[in-house]
């Protein structure tokens, strides 16, 4: 069995986490925010829970009712959806309305749901070696 890089996952989940940063922060840090500000930033963050939605669908709900309605994954075509988006749109959210803690929930929330996005990186590929450890 190869040895596994423990300094590279480490490094790798440190900066795949990065976006979850502002979100904390926007949630932990209130302070008040101009109306037009926080409608942008609420805005930007709830796209991205759509995205993030759409994502989730496309890497776990999608796969299991083509296997219910056909029985097999033969001839499945795997769809990636839209990678990365949602987590620039949950970063300018949060930047754009930073202090307000209901865009840093939805914030949180978008990074949960977002299977394309950047947190959800080393849980997809944790087990191929190929990846960490090549």
């Amino acid at each position: 069995m190869p040895k596994k890089n423990h300094i590279r996952r480490l490094i790798g989940v440190l900066i795949c986490s990065l976006p979850i940063v502002p979100a904390i922060i926007c949630t932990v840090w209130p302070k008040a925010v101009s109306t037009p500000r926080w409608s942008m930033g609420l805005t930007l963050v709830v796209m991205a829970c759509l995205l993030g939605c759409l994502n989730f669908h496309l890497s776990f709900i999608r796969p299991r009712l083509y296997r219910r309605k056909h029985g097999s994954m033969e001839g499945y075509r795997f769809v990636s959806g839209i990678p990365v988006v949602g987590s620039l749109l949950q970063i300018a959210g949060c930047v754009i309305a930073l202090g307000s803690t209901l865009v840093g929930l939805w914030a949180l929330l978008a990074a949960l749901l977002d299977t394309g996005g950047l947190p959800w990186i080393p849980v997809l590929t944790w087990k191929d070696s190929s990846f960490w450890d090549g």
